[in-house]
């Protein structure tokens, strides 16, 4: 088994564990299968959905979420800022080169038989699928999980990004 299909493997097992895994005022953070500099993205691995477990969202849970906020550590000076980033907008760090994009926003995550899906409307167990890219080269495509920062693997020389929640829309 190659490096890559292990740590792909890894990282399945870390998500279907981890929303067994809460303790009362945990936030944390999961991203799975990085690209680490110099790796040669797969056409599968860039293909959107390629990978994926299939992903089914009621059109509630689908329009009731905008955007997420994210903290993005500057690791060169200790420092945390905290974003906003909508969904079906590109976001770059000011002036930096990192750009974000939302490809799945899901309140309450849940992987049930290859599925995953939404168990509510209410953000018990936030989680983002994001898009990664530095200069236009993709760096990571995964999920981020609000509740397991601490077994992010998202690997970046100055940057460590962490899902603090997710945005609702606005009422109308």
């Amino acid at each position: 088994m190659t490096s890559r299909s292990m740590l792909c493997a890894a990282s399945l097992v870390l998500a279907l564990a981890a929303p067994g895994c809460r303790r009362a005022g945990d936030r944390n953070l999961v991203m799975a299968a990085p690209v680490r500099a110099g790796d040669a993205p797969s056409a599968a691995a860039s293909a959107p959905g390629a990978m994926d477990p299939a992903l089914r969202l009621t059109p509630s849970v689908r329009s009731r979420w905008t955007g997420m906020k994210i903290g993005v550590i500057d690791l060169t000076k200790r420092q945390e800022t905290t974003y906003l980033v909508s969904r079906g907008q590109d976001f770059t760090l000011p002036g930096g080169s990192l750009t974000f994009r939302i490809l799945a926003l899901v309140p309450d995550f849940t992987l049930d038989n290859g599925v995953i899906t939404s168990r509510s409307d209410a953000p018990a167990d936030p989680a983002a699928q994001v898009l990664i890219t530095e200069n236009g080269r993709q760096l990571y495509r995964g999920w981020l999980f609000a509740r397991f920062p601490d077994s992010q693997p998202f690997e970046h020389p100055r940057y460590a990004v962490r899902l603090l929640e997710l945005e609702p829309s606005r009422p109308r």
